[in-house]
């Protein structure tokens, strides 16, 4: 036994460690025992993976196949049908067909696989931006590509934005469901219409709902008078400006079938809401922003509020399919009266939008609150605040630039519209600068995608790494690996089922050496299936 990276006998640059039996650098006679499959174990040419991994395993007549995907299940990504998490799909491994959003735009995934749990890192910029993903998963930066392992606080990424890439999804699957004999109630139209998605989005920030109603908690009489005339809202209480009800059941069984969670602490923008064409979700976040949102007159300054932190990390996101970057950062408030409403002490998510993002966002989503929208509406440009977002660069990418541009080589970034204006321009369309706060450790289920022609997708506003260059056999071989004949033992077993507390005492595995967590969970399965240690610890090693 012995440590054989791949590159050794493929000639190609792969961070991989095979563990084995025996094993020779010709490659005859070759027999791997366990194979451990990362982002980047695969070769640019597709007849030495073909060779190696489809027609040497076999070979073994037993051999464990270890897939380690990439990101978290709560990663937004940007298929064409609109984005989604990519945890919506199952655990496992099998064939995809969709259209996902990286680099130069949209490029068809063919693959999809999801492992458990694995160790991972926990990216956080000084924006606000957030990503979970493996060790070896790789994000783009101005410089190219770049392990998540090999981030530090200050380091420059890019966040990608402005794709305009919205869903086509109506809500036209939505049943009533009939009232019983005997009961009377409103019927409400819940055909989806810019009415009814900033409704959704008002109720997301100042609703709550029974089985048979829908409050709306809000101080202003346009709302009022809107609710009233478009829903048949009426005032709860005599001695309150603030609450008005749609008497509802059907309303409340369409909130409840979106997705929209109860309580101001788990809130959130349900999936069904993120695959909307662009005018219902325009509507939708100005529902929310009307409720929970604010203009500043002086600061050019747009901001939202919330206590869940979820719904913090998915508007932050979304937003940027429109194309505006904005700030998320979490404060602690001491319990207030607004009214006759106490709100109690909590920790606040507040997303900021300002100068030119917030003058896009008046054009792009906007307020329907008269006084909200006259405030965004009079933002202007003002010399240095009008160029867009900023934008990393290296000075010798440009190439030769006009004498007007002779600045540029004391800055740290330049702005979007002072680049898109260069004679020269060398990076991809839409990337933001940002920069690394914060990198630690952690364990997750992970998830991944294939996509062969760019190896790229948008995740969570960062441009991620997929599976590498080459063709992907890891379908391949999970396929033989189940027929009869193929003289391989078939185990996809996902981490997440064998928790650490479930591990045998260190005593137990004692007379197997010096063990790590991970290899001993490894025995532990093993064990579990049939195949005792001591039949093929002594002709491994582990790295």
């Amino acid at each position: 036994g012995g440590e054989v990276r791949i590159s050794k006998f493929m000639g190609t640059d792969i961070n991989s460690t095979v563990m084995y039996s025996s094993f020779n650098t010709d490659r005859r006679g070759t027999g791997f025992q366990i194979l451990m499959l990362d982002e980047w174990a695969m070769a640019t040419n597709p007849s030495d993976v073909e060779r190696i991994f489809v027609n040497t395993v076999p070979k073994t007549g037993f051999a464990i196949l270890v897939f380690i995907s990439c990101v978290t299940k709560d990663t937004l990504i940007l298929p064409d049908t609109g984005m989604e998490e990519i945890g919506e799909h199952p655990d496992g491994y099998s064939p995809a067909d969709k259209n996902l959003y990286g680099l130069g735009g949209n490029h068809h995934a063919d693959q999809y696989y999801g492992t458990g749990l694995v160790p991972t890192k926990k990216i956080r910029t000084k924006a606000g931006f957030e990503i979970e993903c493996t060790p070896n998963h790789r994000l783009w930066t101005v410089d190219g590509w770049k392990r998540a392992d090999e981030f530090k606080p200050g380091d420059r990424i890019d966040i990608q934005l402005g794709q305009q890439q919205f869903g086509n999804y109506v809500c036209d699957d939505f049943v009533k469901r009939p009232y019983k004999k005997g009961f009377k109630a409103k019927d409400i139209d819940l055909t989806l219409d810019e009415d009814l998605a900033y409704l959704c989005g008002l109720v997301v920030a100042e609703g709550s709902w029974s089985d048979t109603y829908v409050d709306i908690t809000i101080g202003d009489e346009e709302i009022h008078d809107w609710l009233v005339k478009r829903w048949g809202a009426v005032k709860q209480r005599k001695d309150s400006k603030f609450h008005y009800r749609i008497s509802s059941v059907h309303l409340v069984d369409f909130i409840n079938w979106l997705g929209i969670r109860k309580l101001a602490k788990n809130k959130n923008i349900p999936a069904k809401v993120m695959k909307w064409p662009k005018k219902f979700q325009t509507a939708f976040i100005s529902g929310m922003f009307d409720g929970d949102g604010c203009a500043n007159r002086g600061r050019q300054r747009i901001s939202y509020t919330t206590v869940s932190g979820t719904l913090a990390k998915q508007l932050q996101v979304v937003l940027l399919n429109y194309g505006i970057f904005s700030r998320r950062h979490i404060s602690h408030t001491k319990a207030h009266n607004i009214g006759d409403r106490i709100i109690p002490a909590s920790d606040v998510w507040t997303i900021e939008i300002t100068y030119s993002m917030a003058r896009l966002f008046a054009r792009e989503i906007g307020f329907r609150l008269k006084r909200k929208r006259q405030i965004a509406e009079s933002y202007s440009a003002d010399g240095e605040r009008a160029g867009g977002y900023d934008r990393h660069f290296n000075r010798a990418d440009l190439g030769t630039l006009p004498t007007k541009y002779g600045y540029i080589s004391r800055c740290k970034t330049i702005k979007s519209d002072t680049y898109d204006s260069l004679p020269n321009k060398p990076y991809y369309d839409g990337m933001a600068a940002d920069y690394i706060e914060s990198v630690e450790d952690s364990f997750a289920n992970c998830y991944d995608f294939c996509v062969p022609e760019t190896h790229s997708y948008f995740s969570n506003g960062f441009v991620s790494h997929n599976t590498a260059r080459g063709v992907n056999h890891f379908y391949d071989l999970c396929e033989l690996a189940q027929k009869p004949d193929s003289g391989m033992e078939f185990l996809f077993y996902p981490w997440h089922e064998v928790w650490w507390n479930q591990l045998p005492p260190k005593k137990k595995v004692s007379e197997l050496g010096a063990l790590t967590p991970e290899e001993a969970k490894l025995v532990y399965i093993f064990k579990e299936k049939g195949y005792p240690p001591e039949t093929w610890l002594p002709k491994l090693a582990f790295f």
